[in-house]
């Protein structure tokens, strides 16, 4: 089942978002600590957006998703996947591209047309994973993360809802 997540799945989500900072903090602009030192009340806050999908095995959250759409004048028709997390015994068993295809679906249904992202450069499996769902590589920003004196790059990533191409 997957259903948008609120803050009666708050120490579910919690836990699984800690998990993936600590498994894989390289894939993430926030860190283990920066989220663990907020307060329960932003967690709440966060939750309550609505912009946060849940994945579950029975009553268990495997995978998550949050994707926000832009409210900036003009830009109304973007949304950005800001988070994304399939625990690691549920990879490989499509609950990843079932996460993201409810949500694109959901989004979709909102007038949102082009879905966009950030991924390390260095996170191949990530980048297979979002080409074989239709994203494309758009541009590269250069030392978006600085960690222990090493610099770490993005590929910036879109995929159009509605069809459109940019190389058409």
């Amino acid at each position: 089942m997957i259903r948008v997540l609120g803050e009666d799945d708050l120490d579910a989500w919690l836990s699984l978002r800690l998990d993936a900072l600590l498994r894989h903090p390289e894939n993430f602009l926030t860190s283990h600590a920066e989220v663990s030192a907020r307060p329960r009340s932003a967690h709440v806050a966060r939750l309550q957006s609505g912009a946060i999908w849940g994945a579950f095995d029975g009553d268990t959250l495997t995978g998550m998703i949050a994707c926000d759409r832009l409210r900036t004048p003009g830009t109304e028709h973007r949304a950005q996947i800001t988070s994304f997390y399939v625990a690691p015994d549920h990879r490989g068993g499509g609950q990843g591209r079932r996460l993201l295809e409810f949500v694109s679906t959901g989004m979709e249904g909102q007038g949102v047309v082009q879905l966009e992202l950030q991924v390390a450069v260095e996170n191949t499996s990530a980048i297979r994973f979002y080409e074989a769902a239709g994203f494309q590589r758009f541009g590269t920003f250069p030392r978006q993360v600085v960690r222990d004196g090493r610099c770490e790059s993005d590929y910036f990533m879109v995929r159009f809802l509605d069809g459109w191409r940019a190389d058409a």
